[in-house]
């Protein structure tokens, strides 16, 4: 029986089967960025040259005995100052697209490559960050449950063997505290920032859950290793399955991690990390939009020296990844 239907008799090209199109672009979701929070900013005026000086004042030798006769004079020792050179440089990225495209897109072309560009901003901060922290000399390697091995010289001294738990962050403290003298963030915690597999194989440790189950028994139901040995414990999913990639990066139960102290990086910044769009060339027929931000950043003292009272970067390597 001849009829009209809509699979055979409607055109199968142009607007008569398929006239709307969504306005709304669902973008894709990104990794986590938590690094930019635990730099310390340090402005460079424009016209100001290209590297900025920050001034380090190591402590004095501590004193054993200071008591002094009347007649004698008061001992006299000197302070050492270094300098740290952070150089700025230019960094940016950039999508061109036409005046065309533009006119003809059925949603806000412009403001959604604006809001691309956003993220992908806010992605190559973290990882601009995360791998200034993971420069420290001071290397701390997991080789089993209840050991580890580590080295001040920036290279790490062994596979890591076991993944991170609480005796870990028991040694991490220990370093920081006792060896290193770092003084905390808040004045109370130091900061660990760990690859979501160190986090996940820590609040898998039973010592962990006798801990928590009483104190913060809600970190469990939201996926929160929290704070334990004086380390506020943050999670990173921001990175790869391989040692040397951007990021923390992680694998399996292993995972890359960074444990510091108060003022750990500093940030210099000529030009802020800003979107902005492009001049129109070929009489508007040309357009962009991009980020650009003229920066350095530095390890206030862990890139080059591992001394206590100075060093408070830790690099918690994964070099069996």
């Amino acid at each position: 029986m001849a009829q009209f239907t809509w699979s055979s008799s409607q055109p199968s090209t142009g607007a008569a089967k398929n006239s709307k199109v969504s306005k709304e672009v669902v973008r894709g979701s990104y990794a986590q960025c938590i690094f930019l929070p635990h730099v310390v900013e340090e402005p460079l005026a424009m016209h100001g040259g290209q590297s900025s000086t920050i001034m380090r004042s190591s402590q004095l030798t501590e004193r054993t005995v200071a008591s002094i006769s009347e007649s004698d004079r008061m001992p006299e020792g000197t302070n050492s100052i270094t300098a740290k050179l952070i150089t700025v440089g230019e960094h940016g990225f950039s999508v061109p697209y036409t005046d065309y495209a533009a006119s003809l897109a059925t949603y806000d072309l412009p403001n959604e490559l604006k809001m691309l560009l956003q993220d992908d901003l806010t992605k190559y901060l973290d990882n601009f960050i995360a791998n200034e922290f993971k420069r420290s000399l001071y290397i701390y390697t997991p080789t089993g449950a209840a050991s580890a091995s580590t080295a001040t010289n920036g290279t790490a001294p062994a596979a890591a063997g076991s993944a991170m738990n609480v005796y870990h962050l028991e040694r991490l403290r220990s370093i920081l505290h006792t060896t290193l003298k770092a003084k905390p963030v808040d004045g109370s915690n130091y900061v660990g920032i760990f690859h979501d597999d160190s986090c996940l194989a820590i609040r898998r440790d039973p010592s962990w859950e006798i801990w928590h189950q009483n104190v913060t028994p809600e970190n469990k139901f939201n996926g929160e290793t929290g704070t334990i040995e004086n380390i506020r414990i943050l999670s990173s999913n921001h990175g790869g399955t391989a040692v040397g990639s951007d990021g923390l990066n992680g694998g399996s139960t292993l995972g890359e991690g960074v444990v510091f102290g108060d003022n750990a990086c500093k940030f210099v910044k000529v030009m802020a990390p800003q979107v902005v769009y492009a001049k129109a060339e070929d009489y508007d027929r040309l357009l962009g939009v991009g980020w650009r931000s003229i920066m350095g950043i530095g390890l206030t003292w862990s890139q080059d020296s591992a001394n206590a009272g100075e060093s408070n970067v830790v690099f918690v390597s994964a070099t069996s990844l």
